[in-house]
């Protein structure tokens, strides 16, 4: 990601850009969301990278020119939900086009467990001009009705509880 340069007119993509996540590139397991439960993945926890990357976008003055982002369907805990890009191998991917009239350049760095994301180019906004997020919640949500699967390694009339659910909620940003 460091280094990147998006030309005026070009679509940047997160997943084109840093790739699949694999131990080969040296990603490590960790903490991740797949099909409603936390699991250990490869890769996990790079959304906080394409987050901090979607905050500097959107806050550069870019924030219309974002042309796929997805939130989580948990809220996560490193920033106010609503306010989060997270990304898989292959989807979904988090995209912004360069409407600006020059080139632009993003710089990203890790240090002490901080991640920190710059946009670079000339100024999009006016002088004083600043975009920022705010997320409020507008609704709860009950956990999902359980669902139920036959499994003929169980005795007559057993159930087995995969996932209890959890409570939800809608975020407005």
């Amino acid at each position: 990601l460091n280094g990147t340069v998006v030309h005026p007119g070009e679509e940047f993509s997160f997943n084109g850009a840093v790739g699949q996540r694999t131990e080969g590139k040296g990603y490590k397991g960790a903490a991740a969301y797949s099909n409603g439960e936390v699991v250990q993945e490869i890769g996990g926890g790079v959304c906080q990278v394409s987050t901090t990357l979607y905050n500097a976008v959107y806050r550069s003055g870019l924030g219309n020119s974002i042309t796929f982002r997805r939130s989580h369907t948990f809220e996560p805990n490193y920033i106010r939900p609503g306010q989060d890009a997270t990304v898989s191998w292959e989807q979904p991917d988090f995209r912004f086009k360069n409407t600006s009239d020059t080139s632009i350049g993003i710089k990203a760095s890790y240090s002490n467990q901080k991640v920190t994301v710059s946009v670079y180019g000339i100024p999009i906004l006016e002088d004083g001009v600043k975009w920022d997020m705010e997320s409020k919640k507008v609704e709860d949500l009950d956990p999902p009705a359980p669902t139920y699967e036959e499994d003929q390694t169980l005795e007559e009339g057993v159930e087995v509880q995969q996932s209890a659910g959890s409570n939800g909620s809608r975020w407005e940003t």
